[in-house]
């Protein structure tokens, strides 16, 4: 045994047939009866094949096969990271810029070609990013962070968002406190490639500092740069994890150019790399065509998903006076058919009235792009779900309100908790549900039927608590906690 988590386990094996020691990830017992964590499990193999075999990045954990135990556990048999993992590696004393720069590269090509595939990886942290022997590797150093021989993989796609066809649920929020972008707390919030510019950048932050040093949170050196830490590296660093996204690099390649320059600052007379070139994304002229509009939000590939290529879109129908005309149709009517208020569980489809020839693309609430008739809709928690159709050139909107379900669980415990209090937090599920799990103020999730709270700071906080009904279907609901002050006596 390698290693286990709350949803599955990772042995090291030998499979005769390749001759070779791989490492086979098994889904829990307990958790291998309930449709919807199986299709998850086997999306995350299914991911890492599809971006191997598009992609062909060797910093990609391989899937050789996929099948099932006796005992009707599904598994997956995956290349073995003979090294170890990052985590292992780095310890906790802090590594110099030469050092780090390896590992920076390694997670730009490999995490690029995630995003160029449509999949955000949304839970990097050290020991998931692994070791290996390859021959073939040209970087690493005698001991270095990555090793002469040595290649890093990036591995654990269980988490990982399809931006291509995860669309009919909800996202919920998901990842390790540290590493978690603001956007993936909030199941309601669009997440893109940008959140893994947030992980990598503190993970960068850590090995510089030294882990064993660096901060419980990540601002607090904020605005002052850590002694380890050059100001200008500093300063792309805290773009990087800026709580705002469109605050940050818009792209892995465009992280990896400003922090390797700041970094390893180039040879008197040698001048700076050029830096990548603008991405492409996609705005809708007045007479209802598209044109590419340069912008620095954009996901590698063409495949813009980010918010702020929406915002150059919108920008660019203001400024030629057209915003509001293009958000209906042509006879200033919604074709988006459909309710405006549902319940979380609730599967609706929306369709669109138009013409059978018309060209029809929606766009969800994760900035995925469908090119189909209708669109089909399954959400997970209550909030506001904001979604949007083209048709031959047209765009309408529709916000359309999530209820929580009657048949859904509830949280028992106070609305108002104190500031370093322990506050608890009690489950209640309907009858014949089969599991449940809470997510925490940052996302976190965690089981069992109580969540203990203790607060740092005022202001309020947001928890929620999901169960699986015996149909397979989530259903959650959230509670806002206002957080006061400690009052001294």
């Amino acid at each position: 045994m390698l290693g286990t988590g709350g949803f599955a386990t990772v042995y090291k094996a030998v499979d005769p047939r390749l001759d070779a020691v791989v490492a086979v990830k098994v889904l829990a017992e307990n958790w291998s009866h309930q449709p919807e964590v199986r299709r998850r499990f086997r999306t995350e193999a299914v991911l890492l094949r599809r971006v191997q075999s598009e992609s062909h990045v060797p910093g990609i954990v391989e899937v050789f096969d996929i099948d099932e135990s006796e005992d009707g556990r599904p598994f997956f048999v995956m290349s073995y990271a003979d090294r170890g993992t990052l985590s292992a590696r780095s310890g906790t004393e802090p590594w110099t810029p030469s050092q780090v720069v390896p590992v920076i590269d390694s997670l730009t090509e490999t995490i690029g070609a995630l995003h160029a595939s449509g999949v955000v990886h949304r839970d990097l942290k050290p020991s998931n990013l692994m070791l290996r022997s390859d021959r073939n590797a040209a970087a690493g150093s005698e001991g270095g962070l990555i090793g002469v021989g040595e290649r890093m993989i990036v591995g654990d796609l269980g988490l990982a968002k399809d931006l291509n066809h995860e669309t009919t649920t909800l996202s919920l929020g998901g990842g390790t406190q540290r590493y978690m972008a603001p956007e993936q707390i909030d199941p309601t919030r669009q997440v893109d490639g940008r959140a893994d510019v947030y992980a990598s950048s503190v993970l960068v932050m850590e090995l510089l500092t030294g882990r064993g040093s660096a901060p419980a949170e990540k601002d607090r050196y904020a605005p002052e740069s850590p002694p380890a830490i050059a100001p200008e590296v500093w300063t792309e660093l805290q773009r990087g994890f800026a709580d705002d996204a469109d605050a940050r690099h818009p792209s892995m390649a465009h992280w990896r150019h400003a922090l390797v320059s700041a970094l390893v600052p180039p040879a008197p007379g040698a001048g700076l790399p050029p830096p990548p070139p603008p991405l492409q994304a996609t705005a809708v002229t007045a007479t209802g065509t598209a044109e590419s509009v340069p912008t620095t939000a954009a996901t590698a590939g063409g495949r813009s998903k980010l918010v702020v290529a929406g915002l150059v879109a919108l920008g660019l129908l203001l400024l030629i006076g057209i915003g509001a005309a293009v958000l209906l149709s042509g006879d200033g009517a919604d074709p988006i058919v459909g309710p405006e208020s549902i319940e979380v569980g609730e599967t609706v489809r929306y369709r669109v009235e138009a013409e059978p020839d018309s060209a029809i693309v929606w766009t969800d609430w994760n900035g995925a792009r469908i090119s189909n008739a209708d669109l089909q809709v399954t959400p997970v928690l209550p909030g506001i779900l904001n979604f949007s159709v083209n048709i031959d050139g047209e765009r309408s909107s529709r916000s359309v309100e999530v209820r929580p379900s009657p048949v859904g669980p509830s949280i028992e415990g106070p609305e108002t908790i104190t500031v370093g209090t322990l506050a608890t937090f009690t489950a209640s599920a309907e009858v014949g549900d089969v599991s449940q799990y809470w997510l925490d103020p940052a996302g976190v999730r965690s089981e069992g039927p109580r969540l203990l709270i203790e607060p740092t700071q005022t202001g309020d906080l947001s928890i929620a608590l999901v169960s699986v009904g015996a149909d397979g279907v989530e259903r959650g609901v959230r509670r806002t906690v206002e957080v006061d002050g400690r009052v001294d006596e």
